[in-house]
């Protein structure tokens, strides 16, 4: 029986079988040919006519999902990149007096001498951290309750590459990236969640995921999308470290949330309404099955407010992509000792080898590609496709 916490995240249907973890609902639907389906909270989001218009504002939409995190968490931690998805997260608590008891902000030590305000590309997506992130806080949050935490992720992933204990708990990955293996390493190895965790405090990690992705046209729909809701797994194996955990540390996707399904209908349904106004919205989001830089810039200030923007003016790269290949993964390769990122690898050379071919990409998405490494084999599949869930009509 799936946990019920996970379960809010997304979960696979493989014909009458359930998985948490996309690499085990894989290889099982691989072995059986069955189809993969994602159930993401259907129970709700079905329940719902989205049609009919969201009356409350978005503002106040925010303001009650921040809300509803504070009453439901001992202790409430965002993470915060300085992307606009969780500075806009960020506004939805400190603008509402709604105390955050800790922001995270986490990139790799080895980086830190790299920081650089010329690179716009996404191989320097960390700088915006010391670039956007930091000096947007200092503007802006003025409550000495929350706490400003900056966790280095390649030293988490050390510690939990090299525990062979723990690392046992993980050895079936939900998503295959070294990004995504760090917030792993990051929520497992954390001295301070571990000892509010040890303290029987509940423990809410907020994440800004994610965008309102319509698809224009007769009829305009919408879809969610598993890449975006990917970042945790469920242990593979019960222990005693991973029963504290999983009993303590809770993961909330903020705009994707079956607690006020409102809220992303209320985005879809603004954005729906620029693309019926206006010819280039039309054309920015007509089949538009990705979201793309454009279509993102371009919604930005219909869903945001003006505080929020500014992080962007700041300082941003372009989409860092997702996946093995997306550039923001490049630091695991070039910095992590071969003993570390062998874990990895190993763990996605057997998944790629028992896994068919019908569940990868037969390219990869342009701008995701980096140079080949000397400590990174590609092996013969590219990366997981995305999995959507169900049709949504607006």
């Amino acid at each position: 029986m799936l946990n019920s916490a996970f379960r809010r995240l997304g979960y696979y249907e493989v014909g009458n079988s359930t998985f948490f973890n996309k690499s085990d609902a894989i290889l099982y639907a691989s072995r059986t040919g069955e189809d993969l389906h994602w159930n993401f909270n259907e129970d709700i989001f079905s329940a719902i006519d989205w049609s009919v218009p969201i009356e409350n504002s978005l503002s106040e939409l925010y303001r009650q999902r921040a809300q509803q995190l504070r009453d439901k968490y001992d202790f409430v931690s965002l993470f915060y990149s300085g992307g606009v998805d969780s500075t806009n997260v960020l506004h939805s608590f400190i603008d509402n007096n709604i105390l955050l008891d800790e922001i995270v902000i986490y990139r790799p030590r080895v980086i830190e001498n790299r920081i650089n305000s010329i690179d716009r590309t996404p191989y320097n997506i960390f700088s915006e951290t010391s670039l956007a992130a930091i000096p947007h806080l200092n503007r802006y949050l003025h409550d000495p309750r929350t706490k400003v935490r900056i966790i280095h992720n390649d030293e988490a992933v050390i510690k939990l590459a090299t525990d062979s204990k723990l690392m046992s708990q993980y050895s079936s990955l939900n998503r295959h990236a070294p990004n995504s293996f760090s917030k792993i390493a990051m929520s497992v190895t954390d001295p301070v969640w571990n000892e509010l965790y040890l303290q029987g405090k509940s423990v809410g990690h907020i994440q800004g995921a994610d965008k309102p992705m319509v698809i224009a046209g007769n009829p305009y729909h919408f879809y969610f999308y598993d890449a975006s809701a990917a970042f945790v797994i469920e242990p593979t194996y019960q222990t005693d470290i991973s029963e504290m955990i999983s009993r303590h540390q809770f993961h909330e996707l903020f705009y994707w949330t079956p607690d006020l399904p409102q809220l992303v209908i209320k985005q879809c349904q603004i954005v729906k309404k620029l693309c019926q106004s206006d010819p280039f919205f039309y054309a920015l989001f007509q089949k538009a099955e990705i979201m793309t830089q454009d279509n993102f810039s371009a919604m930005l200030p219909y869903i945001y407010p003006p505080q929020v923007l500014e992080v962007r003016n700041m300082f941003s790269t372009s989409s860092p992509g997702q996946g093995l290949y997306s550039p923001q993964n490049l630091w695991f390769y070039e910095n992590m000792p071969a003993s570390v990122t062998g874990v990895l690898n190993d763990i996605v050379k057997d998944f790629q080898f028992a896994a068919a071919d019908r569940f990868f990409r037969k390219k990869e998405p342009i701008g995701t590609t980096f140079k080949e490494h000397p400590l990174y084999s590609r092996g013969p599949k590219t990366t997981l496709k995305s999995t959507r869930s169900k049709k949504y009509i607006l």
